[in-house]
């Protein structure tokens, strides 16, 4: 049989990841496996700092943030909070069946967290949804589900919302 004990499951709040945390629900209950709901929260790109700041683009100097942004500028506790807020409402959502679930948040780039997380073998699959992004957007900035099916060391089912 088998072996599913530690499921991860990246949410990411859309409509998705909420489908994808239901099928991580229902196959955590089914194994009597434990669930780690496992959030990131997306840092702006460093080419982003002096327009979010009001600056131009490409200007780097300490007025507008430069390599660092400033914490006044964006209020990162504020969103790894809502995050946590909001990981904890889907774990009390998740947490009806007979096995653990608890949530984590990180900060960075979705698709490296997520794979420093599964590198560490403590999990036997990964769940996430699939946004089914299609032409430039895409072509440009890829499918964080795809990389990880190709790149993820354990399993990875990728769900997608049900066709209407």
């Amino acid at each position: 049989m088998v072996k599913m004990e530690n499921i991860l499951c990246a949410v990411d709040f859309s409509e998705t990841s909420d489908h994808a945390s239901q099928y991580a629900c229902s196959l955590a209950e089914a194994y009597g496996s434990r669930l780690t709901l496992f959030h990131v929260v997306e840092m702006p790109s460093l080419a982003s700092y002096p327009t979010l700041l009001g600056g131009e683009v490409g200007r780097e100097s300490e007025e507008y943030g430069g390599p660092e942004l400033r914490s006044s500028s964006v209020d990162m506790e504020a969103i790894k909070q809502a995050g946590r807020d909001r990981l904890e409402e889907l774990q009390t959502k998740c947490a009806d069946g007979d096995y653990a679930v608890n949530g984590e948040i990180a900060v960075g780039d979705p698709f490296a967290e997520l794979m420093s997380k599964v590198e560490t073998g403590e999990f036997d699959l990964l769940v996430l949804g699939a946004h089914g992004q299609t032409g430039l957007k895409r072509l440009i900035i890829g499918s964080v589900a795809e990389k990880l099916v190709r790149s993820a060391p354990c399993p990875v089912l990728s769900v997608k919302l049900p066709q209407d």
